[in-house]
């Protein structure tokens, strides 16, 4: 009987607080041939998925001398944690179509992808922690066992309402009006008064207990995104604000050239970044001080008053990862001299670097 494939294996260290080198090393699994490349080829996009989670290095040195059975040094920083990713070897035969099934599926799932909806914006992985946020030495807001459990079934739920109104009225919605569609359709539910309070919990308590220093924009839950005031951008399924945001993004196209740059997130409400909150909170097994390392609370979202995302047409969610950084489009951006990163490399706000967020105001 033929040796049967097994999961490749990743592993990779840092140091604590210093620039010695740490190692990647990639064990490929006993089949080779067709099958070996293939493996190959999902770790490097599973690397540079993750490239910002580790070091901008990657993308333009570990990747190109990226061979089987590799050691790549690296130089970081990082906060004081030990970071070990690992796909984990299987623990039972698989055949080679489940295989690649699984691999590929392995993928998806890490980086929170969902098939119902075309949601980059909820992707992108970043676990380490800028030095303004790691310097306070907050002690992370985890939750776990029944409340992670009603994390769950909050973020369920309103996954069920985004279903239900489709994903460009999804990014408008108002509190009030997810609420009632929850009680006016059977498939999303009423929300119960348990996970109407920990949407108040969330949105109310002050997110510098997750090591969050960004401002507050919204001051109210219920707060609505006034449709007299936004524009929808065609094809983008994205609305932006009327006059200097969409000035600004019209400009934006121009400059970097219509085919190569897209509007990639625009105006959201409260429960949208309440939705894209808990979903990286669940990827990050209930650390919500991790999660908003990622995405602001909800709240304290700029894309509520007229901020935005671009990317590069056809890019996907690698547009919300560092590997954006790397790109033309963005070192065109950068060029234009008139561009505002909302939050740069070592940002006071505790925010990851995002080469994508266009600030506005």
């Amino acid at each position: 009987m033929a040796e049967r494939p097994e999961f490749p294996k990743l592993i990779l260290k840092v140091p604590a607080l210093t620039s010695d080198p740490c190692s990647l090393h990639y064990s490929p699994p006993a089949a080779g041939g067709l099958l070996a490349r293939i493996l190959l080829s999902r770790l490097q996009a599973w690397i540079a998925v993750r490239m910002d989670a580790v070091s901008e290095q990657l993308l333009g040195i570990a990747l190109p001398q990226l061979a089987l059975g590799a050691d790549i040094p690296l130089s970081l920083r990082v906060r004081p944690v030990v970071i070990i990713a690992v796909i984990q070897r299987s623990t039972k035969p698989m055949d080679r179509r489940s295989f690649l099934v699984a691999s590929a599926l392995s993928l998806f799932a890490a980086n929170g992808w969902a098939a119902d909806e075309p949601d980059d914006e909820a992707n992108g992985i970043k676990d380490s922690v800028p030095e303004s946020a790691a310097d306070a030495e907050l002690p992370p807001v985890i939750f776990a066992d029944e409340s992670l459990a009603l994390l769950k079934a909050v973020h369920d739920r309103i996954a069920r309402v985004r279903r239900t109104v489709g994903y460009g009225n999804f990014n408008l919605i108002g509190f009030d009006e997810m609420l009632a569609v929850g009680r006016n359709y059977s498939r999303v539910g009423r929300f119960p008064k348990a996970e109407l309070d920990l949407m108040d919990e969330l949105f109310h308590g002050d997110a510098v207990r997750y090591g969050f220093f960004g401002i507050k924009v919204f001051d109210r839950l219920t707060a609505t995104i006034p449709t007299r005031d936004i524009v929808k951008v065609p094809n983008t399924g994205h609305y932006l604000y009327r006059g200097q945001a969409t000035k600004l993004y019209e400009r934006i196209k121009s400059d970097v050239g219509a085919g190569n740059i897209v509007l990639t997130s625009g105006v959201r409400s409260n429960v949208k970044q309440l939705q894209l909150f808990l979903a990286k909170a669940l990827e990050t097994g209930g650390n919500l001080s991790l999660a908003s390392r990622s995405l602001a609370p909800p709240g304290y979202s700029f894309h509520g008053t007229g901020d935005f995302d671009v990317g590069k047409i056809g890019y996907g969610y690698l547009n919300f990862t560092a590997a954006f950084a790397a790109t033309p489009e963005y070192a065109k951006l950068i060029q234009l001299g008139y561009i505002s990163i909302r939050y740069p490399n070592g940002n006071a706000d505790g925010v990851r670097f995002e080469p994508w967020h266009i600030k506005v105001v």
